[in-house]
């Protein structure tokens, strides 16, 4: 008996060329497997006593500001080193609204607006401040304005440096106020840059403790909440500290829903990882409330 295990063929047609539309689908599949299998190889694999918590979550965020640069938030408008900074086109706030019985998540979702919040009487949206001029302008909308806008002089104990240590699963210090900044309305803070020489006291060592204590190499340095102070290996206070690197200021669009760096504070450049180019998965964080748990909509959508 014979078996024929492979027999090359004369007759087959030759493979035609892809087209472009299936060339790019085809890449778009092998950047999203080749993103997983990274993402799963390189974060992944690692514990949490093997890298800090921060290291192990991704975040998307605009570059508000670099090394040496001045931030400033006033009435939400960010300035950077006394001049207004461009406003990102798709920037959202978080409004209120109230309507007649008419007012439906309908009205949202066809202007854009994700996971609309029923909310006394009203809903409770986060979309640029031009979709919310087209709202007002609704017959049956009664009423649209800011939901719980900070003002200034109020303080927050969740942002940076009152929350010194955020994002970190053992902090290392308590949030205690500090600074009497919030969301809307913060700073000036001056952003690290390498080569910086500070001179640390009770009063900006909040600061600079994550700086410090889990960004930059310093065995043996820990903070005192006594005296509010880091101190040196040998327990005298540490007074004066050369930075290292370059750090950054990151801040998302939807400035009212967005961990950022007026919650976490700088970012140093060893944790930067690259430009966004595009959106290739987006879920939805409240299917229950409605609508697919894929956000259809946003795939594949480049990023400006």
């Amino acid at each position: 008996m014979a078996f024929s295990i492979w027999k090359k063929t004369t007759d087959a047609k030759p493979a035609e060329p892809k087209g472009p539309v299936r060339e790019w689908v085809d890449a778009i599949v092998f950047a999203v497997l080749a993103a997983t299998l990274i993402r799963w190889a390189t974060f992944e694999a690692y514990t949490e006593d093997m890298h800090p918590p921060d290291l192990r979550m991704n975040y998307i965020k605009r570059c508000i500001g670099v090394a040496g640069d001045e931030i400033v938030i006033n009435n939400r408008q960010v300035s950077v080193n006394g001049k207004p900074a461009d406003n990102p086109p798709q920037m959202q706030y978080k409004y209120f609204v109230i309507g007649t019985d008419v007012l439906n998540e309908e009205t949202f979702t066809q202007r854009g607006i994700q996971e609309p919040m029923a909310a006394q009487g009203g809903y409770v949206i986060d979309c640029t401040p031009a979709v919310a001029e087209e709202l007002k302008q609704l017959p049956f909308v009664r009423s649209i304005g800011l939901a719980l806008p900070d003002s200034a002089g109020v303080a927050d104990p969740r942002i940076f440096p009152n929350n010194a240590d955020a994002n970190t699963t053992q902090p290392l210090v308590a949030p205690r106020v500090v600074v009497n900044w919030n969301k809307d309305n913060y700073g000036p803070i001056r952003i690290p840059k390498k080569g910086d020489v500070v001179q640390l006291t009770a009063a900006n060592t909040p600061i600079y403790l994550k700086v410090i204590l889990r960004y930059e190499d310093n065995p043996g340095v820990t903070y005192t909440p006594a005296d509010g102070l880091l101190h040196n290996p040998d327990g005298s206070p540490l007074t004066q500290y050369t930075i290292r690197q370059n750090y950054y200021w990151m801040m998302g669009d939807n400035r009212h829903n967005s961990e950022d760096s007026r919650f976490w504070g700088f970012v140093p450049e060893e944790q930067i990882v690259g430009k966004a180019v595009f959106i290739w998965m987006s879920s939805n964080p409240h299917p229950e409330q409605g609508g697919s748990s894929i956000r259809w909509n946003r795939l594949f959508s480049v990023i400006h």
